[in-house]
């Protein structure tokens, strides 16, 4: 089943789309639910497509920031991972790939996760704690993108 017959199965069954095998080897639920979601919902524009993954990398940008924050008192050294991140030549191809959502959802999930986990780490909030093991459980399975 390519995702051209997922899509067009989603008009009336979604759900059965989302938790169906892909190319008889991949399940892969998250990323099929945002894929198919974001096929449903935004027009069939181009540069709609590279707008997203250019904002769900700059929310990854600014996690990683958030991130550096909770490990450091630098500004400087919270500024320069994130220079490096954006900088790196990894970002230019997820943008100029439309199709690279499941790629740009990892990361964000992942660095999600990592954030909720120093904040457990420094607050105790139980809350944080499950979301950040909620964040890593979508993110397992799928390789982690952004290292140059």
């Amino acid at each position: 089943m390519s995702i051209g017959d997922l899509i067009k199965a989603t008009k009336h069954h979604f759900w059965a789309a989302v938790f169906s095998i892909h190319d008889k080897i991949f399940f892969r639920p998250v990323a099929k639910f945002w894929v198919i979601l974001w096929h449903l919902l935004a027009p069939r524009t181009p540069m709609l497509y590279h707008a997203r993954n250019l904002v769900l990398l700059a929310l990854a940008a600014g996690l990683l920031y958030l991130t550096m924050a909770r490990l450091t008192r630098s500004r400087l050294a919270c500024l320069l991972p994130v220079l490096f991140f954006v900088v790196c030549k990894m970002q230019l191809v997820t943008i100029g790939y439309g199709a690279a959502i499941d790629s740009v959802i990892s990361l964000v999930e992942a660095l999600s996760a990592v954030l909720l986990l120093l904040v457990f780490f420094q607050k105790g909030s139980h809350v944080a704690l499950v979301g950040s093991y909620a964040m890593l459980a979508l993110t397992v399975g799928r390789g982690i993108p952004g290292s140059c």
